[in-house]
């Protein structure tokens, strides 16, 4: 709380931890216009000041559910004008999914790792799992890092390897985890491009 609300924290903590589970926009909107009302009164020469809400969203979540989240973003930074909102996503295919809105949103893409910068993440995170096998972790980084340089995929890919027990398991969990980031991919791709074909319908 104190990173989203700055010196508000202590204020805005308890009203905040009340409506965190399952809070609905209006009572999430309430807190926001408390913590704005707060900090004006404290700083009357920064009236323009809104608190910035972070959400940060974990790569597992569902597409569905980063676009419900991105229009609960919208309602509160647009239409009900009580905060800035950032939506950080580590998934870069769940952009694709977004609803198109280029007038009050921007998007910032965040670079993938070199090449050596990647293999070198991929293989301490395999290493630090327990996967001390140096064929099977190169097997892995032969699968992975032929996709993706994106510290995201690497870690989760990581995890994903290190939790199998045999060095079996762990070549078809990397497997199945590449089989499942081209499917994103090719997802990303066919969205983009009905984006593309209805923007061009509306010209």
């Amino acid at each position: 709380v104190p990173s989203l609300f700055g010196g508000l924290g202590r204020f805005v903590a308890p009203l905040f931890n009340r409506f965190v589970e399952g809070a609905n926009t209006a009572k999430l909107a309430a807190v926001l216009k408390a913590a704005t009302q707060r900090h004006r009164a404290e700083y009357p020469d920064d009236p323009q000041w809104l608190p910035t809400l972070v959400y940060d969203v974990k790569m597992t979540v569902p597409d569905a559910d980063v676009e419900m989240l991105a229009k609960h973003l919208k309602e509160l930074t647009h239409d009900l004008g009580c905060c800035r909102g950032v939506l950080v996503l580590s998934s870069s295919f769940a952009v694709a999914n977004l609803p198109a809105d280029a007038s009050r949103q921007e998007f910032l893409g965040i670079a993938d790792l070199t090449d050596s910068e990647a293999a070198e993440l991929l293989d301490a995170r395999l290493v630090a799992g327990g996967l001390e096998s140096a064929s099977v972790r190169a097997e892995v980084a032969q699968r992975v890092l032929a996709l993706t340089a994106r510290p995201s995929y690497l870690v989760h890919a990581a995890s994903k390897v290190s939790a199998r027990s045999t060095d079996e398991e762990q070549r078809r969990a990397a497997e199945t985890f590449t089989k499942a980031l081209t499917a994103r991919a090719l997802r990303e791709v066919e969205v983009t491009l009905k984006l593309g074909e209805d923007a061009a319908k509306d010209r």
